[in-house]
């Protein structure tokens, strides 16, 4: 085989492989960078949880301390839900006075209301055993309430649903937290 031949071919490999390991680069910063995206550290049970027992010793809450809109996760950073136009679904936790707060989604989306409430109350320490009301109302958002007391004060689950803009059903949901 000659020189020239086999340095050609040599370069010809290296050429292809450096180009294949930069779109690998590429493609893996990609990913990175995505999983950044929707990565946060919020996670909405330990928030609420943090409000409980605030409210359980007799804490004033404070919207400094509190008060935030933004991305909620599940615990894994992952966002709770997807709103409608494929985002990461925002929240806001509002402190309304200082015994009492909010938290509510921003815009609808592919939000689970009976999961994420499962979810906030096995982080809680809570069962059916402590729901105080339970509520289904026949209005135009056919709205559902659970009542939960925590030891302390009472934390409320409110659902109504809503017609999203692509035309699917949505969820709107509130999680009010209250010193007795």
């Amino acid at each position: 085989m000659d020189a020239a031949l086999l340095a050609a071919l040599i370069v010809f490999v290296v050429v292809v492989a450096s180009c294949g390991r930069k779109d690998a680069i590429r493609e893996s910063g990609k990913e990175r960078a995505s999983e950044q995206a929707f990565h946060a550290d919020a996670d909405i049970a330990m928030t609420v949880r943090s409000l409980a027992d605030a409210l359980k010793v007799g804490e004033p809450l404070d919207s400094t301390d509190y008060d935030y809109e933004g991305i909620l996760t599940d615990g894994q950073g992952r966002p709770i839900y997807t709103d409608v136009q494929g985002n990461p679904g925002e929240w806001s936790v509002d402190v309304l006075t200082d015994s009492s707060a909010v938290i509510r989604n921003v815009h609808l989306g592919d939000l689970l209301p009976d999961d994420l409430e499962e979810y906030v109350v096995a982080n809680l320490g809570l069962g059916k055993a402590d729901i105080v009301e339970s509520t289904e109302y026949d209005d135009d958002d056919e709205t559902e309430l659970d009542v939960y007391d925590f030891g302390g004060g009472l934390i409320r689950f409110e659902k109504r649903k809503a017609h999203a803009p692509n035309g699917t059903d949505a969820v709107f949901v509130s999680i009010v937290l209250n010193r007795y």
